[in-house]
């Protein structure tokens, strides 16, 4: 009866968590988890932590916004991932899917567009859930897996 009731009080207390904070990289949320979700790890747009320079867009990948599918000279790679494709830890000019955007650019004539789909503690099954309902609508032409 102790117990029941302290879980009571608990719950009427505290307000619900929807993300879990041990798997959160920064207080402000920098990514969260969403129980249910089609994906369940994203970024949220807009987020800047201090640690480094780091540009989360408005579908809440890092870098520069997408712009819609363009020309056809141009080439659209989304490279999915985790924590080591996001590089949450690094400045964007260091990650490794700036320097993919950066060669891809130098060696083809057309722009290039390089979508960073990393996404911290997400795996496979999050990577795919990822492409089938938000990756697929981007128009790559090429995928990256990393892992």
């Amino acid at each position: 009866m102790l117990f029941r009731s302290a879980e009571i009080a608990l719950r009427v207390l505290l307000p619900p968590q929807v993300d879990v904070p041990h798997l959160r990289v920064y207080p402000s949320g920098f990514y969260t988890w969403y129980p249910g979700a089609r994906f369940t790890y994203h970024n949220l747009a807009g987020v800047t932590p201090s640690s480094a320079e780091i540009r989360i867009n408005d579908d809440g990948l890092r870098g520069e916004s997408i712009p819609a599918a363009g020309s056809q000279d141009e080439l659209r790679v989304l490279v999915l991932g985790d924590s080591f494709t996001a590089g949450v830890q690094l400045p964007e000019m260091q990650i490794f899917t700036t320097g993919l955007q950066k060669k891809l650019q130098q060696a083809r004539s057309g722009r290039v567009v390089v979508m960073n789909a990393g996404f911290n503690g997400a795996d496979t099954a999050q990577q795919l859930l990822y492409l089938i309902h938000r990756g697929l609508d981007m128009e790559p032409d090429v995928i990256v897996l990393q892992v």
